[in-house]
């Protein structure tokens, strides 16, 4: 068919400038509709009876990642989690974590003995403990992740 338009349309489109149109617009169209079933379903996996309220944008961007993102075997949730933890500071993120490290602080404050430190050490380890709580947290969250997946990662 490509040979016959090529031979006998394409170069003679000045004689047939309709069907040289006709042929690209057929050449455009799908021969299946498997794309826009394939559309359908993982719309109905995602937004579920379960999953009611999610918004329009929201359902959007999780179809896209569904359809056209990679398999969820050859994911990296390690990776994409710590790109989101490291990416912009989040309140709540940054709040819950930061509470409970000037807990952990203020209680070894109180059982160490008094020396004479420079407050630029203690600094230091503060920030040494909160990356510590932030890497187990990761770790932590990503094997809830893999497990709820169905890929069992071994710490």
């Amino acid at each position: 068919m490509a040979q016959f338009y090529y031979e006998n349309i394409h170069n003679n489109l000045d004689l047939y400038p309709n069907i040289g149109r006709l042929y690209a617009i057929a050449l455009t169209c799908p021969c299946t509709s498997i794309e826009c079933e394939r559309g359908f379903s993982q719309y109905n996996l995602i937004k579920t009876n379960h999953r009611n309220l999610l918004s329009v944008a929201h359902v959007n961007q999780l179809s896209i990642i569904t359809i056209e993102g990679p398999p969820i075997h050859d994911f990296d949730f390690d990776e994409a989690f710590s790109k989101w933890v490291y990416k912009k500071e989040r309140r709540s993120f940054n709040t819950m974590y930061l509470k409970e490290a000037s807990r952990n602080v203020t209680v070894e404050k109180e059982n160490e003995p008094q020396n004479s430190q420079s407050a630029e050490g203690n600094v230091g380890d503060n920030d040494a403990m909160i990356e510590s709580q932030i890497e187990r947290r990761i770790s932590a969250l990503s094997n809830i992740v893999y497990s709820l997946v169905g890929n069992k990662k071994v710490s």
